[in-house]
Parts: structure tokens; sequence; C-alpha cells
């Protein structure tokens, strides 16, 4: 019975150090993510590159750190294989606002703005009080009101004006 007693006490220390060293693995990957999230706002994309291939390295399905390595690779024009780095970081992690909000930013640089909606609204359905999340979603909401309008003025707008004109004489 002591034997035990002292084999399920280790156990419960073993799975209470297993538990601390996930604590300490997952905030090193924020921290992480946080510094591959200034290298791209700071435009420094090569070493936000480095910084996330070595989090992958040691977490290779991290789904933030493959997102934002994505986002850095769409800034330097690697297009097609920053849309199947984003894929395979929603992939193992479809339940992040970052990565659903990277998706939007990417579909954003390539002017996809019904797309790059769509993917805000899904951050949103998982955070909704960021506030970045909503500043670019409220402006891509603004853009598409804005080009609606001036097709409206362009296209259908002077062909009423004519037809106004025409009325009046």
């Amino acid at each position: 019975l002591e034997f035990r007693r002292v084999l399920f006490r280790s156990h419960r220390t073993h799975q209470q150090t297993k538990r601390c060293e996930d604590h300490t693995s997952s905030m090193q990957q924020d921290v992480s993510t946080r510094a591959i999230a200034e290298f791209i706002e700071t435009k420094q994309y090569k070493k936000a590159i480095r910084q996330a291939d070595v989090t992958l390295k040691k977490h290779p399905k991290h789904g933030e750190t493959l997102c934002l390595r994505a986002l850095t690779l769409r800034y330097i024009g690697k297009r097609d294989e920053a849309y199947e780095q984003v894929r395979e970081g929603l992939k193992h992690n479809d339940k992040s606002c970052v990565c659903w909000h990277v998706y939007g930013l990417i579909h954003r640089h390539d002017k996809n703005y019904g797309e790059a909606v769509k993917c805000y609204e899904e951050a949103l359905k998982l955070e909704g009080s960021n506030a970045q999340i909503l500043r670019d979603i409220s402006l891509l909401q603004l853009h598409e009101r804005c080009s609606r309008e001036t097709n409206t003025v362009a296209g259908g707008g002077e062909n009423q004006y004519k037809a106004g004109d025409a009325s009046l004489r």
C-alpha cells in the first residue's frame, strides 16, 4: 500500500512537471510570436522568417507561427508559398483569431477584399473585442462602400443625369 502511494505521488509529480513544461513551452511560443509580429511591423522580414524557422524547428505544427511566416512571405512577394503556409497554419489551429486575421491580411494585400472580410469575421467570432481586427474590417467595409458608390456615380449616375438633362429641354 505504501508503495502505491509513493508511485502515485511520483506519477502526479511527473504530470505536474509535464504541465509546467508545457506551460513554459507555450509562453516561449507566445514570446516568439510577438517577436515575429514586431519584426513584420518594422519590415525586418528576414529576421521574422529566421525567428519563425527557429520556432517551427521546435514546434512544427504551431499554427500562429506558420501564419505569421506566411504573412512575411507574402510581403516579400512569395504569394503562392504564403497561401500554402497560411492554410497549413489554419489546419493546425483553426480556433486562433491570429491565424484568421493573418489570412485576411494576406487576402487584403492581394486586393481580394470579399475574402478578407470573411476571414476577419471568422477572427471576430473567436475574439470579438480585438480592436485591431475591428479596425481592419471597418476600413475594408468602408473601402468597399466607397468603391460601390464610385462605380454607381461613374456608371449609372451619368446616365441619370443625361436623362434628367434631356427632360428639362
